[in-house]
Parts: structure tokens; C-alpha cells; sequence
């Protein structure tokens, strides 16, 4: 019996479509299936939809705080319509927005449609706290419900949510708020990128500069000056990576997403190497 449906993080998807070895195997099956765990630019989810025989692939942003799905696309849409976005509310969940004064929107009558900000939901998938750790309950749920995810995006006029990254991830550079996703989806267009993440890494004076890892298919080469030159030509200067580092792939944990934390680790290493 042929797998129908199949769920997974962005990367599980893309390792499909960049194995070479695709075409040996029958996956015809294959009708529907969840993208989510990770942001995923829109380029990437064309590329994942035209390679596999998925009718509809469904959006979704969650986490294992949530149970963990909040929000889907609807089956109907067509890929223009989720591309971009991680789809819609699920029935009985609240959702809100805080801004960067703090200030709470709740997702409501049109309340909060375009403020960028922290998701929070509330609602009855949202969890009772982590077991035996009340200090960490305390930091993401408030006593009133409300989940503090720690993730950074905004809602749509249609009500639909689009996640721009992780809170702790928002790059500072000279006091410039810097979104590492949406350069992540800048060079993602460049056919030779396989996989990239940005960063900030340490600067003395603007506090962050922007730097990115990047890994080629294979067989492919690319410049650090064609990384940089792409993104300056789609998008301002001072989110132009300063470093640019090529790994033969991005490292991921068991869940297959890609370890940030570590590739921030590995650029600051690699800078203070440069200027050694």
C-alpha cells in the first residue's frame, strides 16, 4: 500500500527533491500531506510541490507547546495562496500579537491585521506548563492562558499568519532590526543554494553584523561576492551578510531542523578567525 500522505519539516521535503536518486523510486501515491516545524520561503515550497505529487500540501505553523498544530492552510487554496504564509486559525483558538512596546493585539474584528510582533495563542490545545519546571511555565504562559511562543510574524488582512522568525533569532545591527529569514529567502533563489541560515555574529560597535552559511548542491560554486551581490540587489544595504561561509550542509538535530544555535557558534568562530 503506497504512502498518501506524508508529513514533515521543510528539510525532510527538500532532501527529497535534491536526491538524485528520486526518479528510482514510485512515490505516485503520494496525495496530501503538513509542511511545518520551520519557515519555508516561497520559492522553496514551488520547487517542493512541482518535484513531488502532492495535490494539495497543506502549511502549518505549531508548536509542541500548542499540541502542536494552530494554524492550516485550506484545502481548497491554491499554491499562490499558501506559499507564503502558514494558513488560518484553527476553530476555538485565540490568537494575538504583542508589539515591540509590549502592547497586546488581540486577533479579533480586524484588531492587530498587519502589527508585527510576538504570536501568543490561547485556547485548548495550548499546554498546562512543563512538567516540574513552574520557573519556565512561568516565562511563556501567562496566568490568564496566553502562550508566549517566542516566534515573530503577522496576520493578513484574510487572517492568515506569516512567520518571519524566531524572537531570540532578529539580528541588531546599529540599531536596525534585522529579519534573518527574509535574507534567507533572498539567496534560496539562487539555483545553486541547497540550503542557507543567517545570523548576527558578535561587532564590536554595531553590536550584530550580518552573516550567512550557506550550502551548494553538489557539484555547484558559487562566490561569497555572488551571495552578497544577490542580496543587494533585491533588498537594503545594511542587510547585505558581511560574512559569507560555505558548509557542505547546514547541521540539523534529530528532528531534521536546522541547529541555529550551532551555526551561530560556527560564524562567530569563523570571524574571529578571519581576524585573527
Amino acid at each position: 500500500y503506497g504512502c498518501t500522505v506524508l508529513n514533515g519539516v521543510p528539510s525532510m521535503f527538500l532532501a527529497m527533491i535534491h536526491n538524485k536518486n528520486l526518479k528510482d523510486y514510485d512515490i505516485s501515491t503520494l496525495r496530501t500531506g503538513i509542511l511545518a516545524g520551520a519557515s519555508v520561503g516561497p520559492e522553496d515550497y514551488r520547487r517542493i510541490c512541482g518535484a513531488l505529487p502532492f495535490e494539495r500540501l497543506q502549511m502549518s505553523y505549531g508548536q509542541s507547546e500548542t499540541s502542536p498544530g494552530v494554524t492550516f492552510s485550506h484545502k481548497e487554496d491554491a499554491l499562490e495562496d499558501k506559499c507564503d504564509n502558514a494558513g488560518y486559525l484553527i476553530p476555538g483558538i485565540e490568537a494575538c500579537i504583542w508589539d515591540d512596546t509590549g502592547k497586546q493585539h488581540v486577533i479579533t474584528d480586524g484588531e492587530g491585521i498587519g502589527i508585527q510582533g510576538e504570536l501568543g495563542f490561547r485556547g485548548f490545545v495550548v499546554m498546562q506548563g512543563y512538567y516540574n519546571m513552574p520557573e519556565a511555565t512561568k516565562e511563556v504562559l501567562q496566568e490568564d492562558g496566553w502562550l508566549h511562543t517566542g516566534d515573530l510574524g503577522f496576520y493578513d488582512e484574510k487572517g492568515r499568519v506569516h512567520v518571519i522568525g524566531r524572537k531570540k533569532d532578529m539580528i541588531i545591527r546599529g540599531g536596525e532590526n534585522i529579519s534573518p529569514a527574509e535574507i534567507e529567502d533572498c539567496i534560496r533563489r539562487l539555483p545553486e543554494v541547497k540550503d542557507v541560515r543567517v545570523v548576527g555574529v558578535r561587532h564590536s560597535i554595531l553590536q550584530e553584523e550580518v552573516a550567512a552559511a550557506v550550502a551548494l548542491h553538489h557539484g555547484c560554486n558559487l562566490t561569497q561576492e555572488a551571495i552578497k551581490e544577490q542580496v543587494e540587489a533585491h533588498m537594503a544595504r545594511y542587510k547585505v551578510p558581511e560574512y559569507v561561509a560555505f558548509l557542505e550542509d547546514l547541521p540539523m538535530n534529530s528532528s531534521g531542523k536546522v541547529q541555529t544555535g550551532k551555526i551561530r557558534e560556527m560564524m562567530n568562530q569563523y570571524v574571529q578567525e578571519l581576524h585573527a
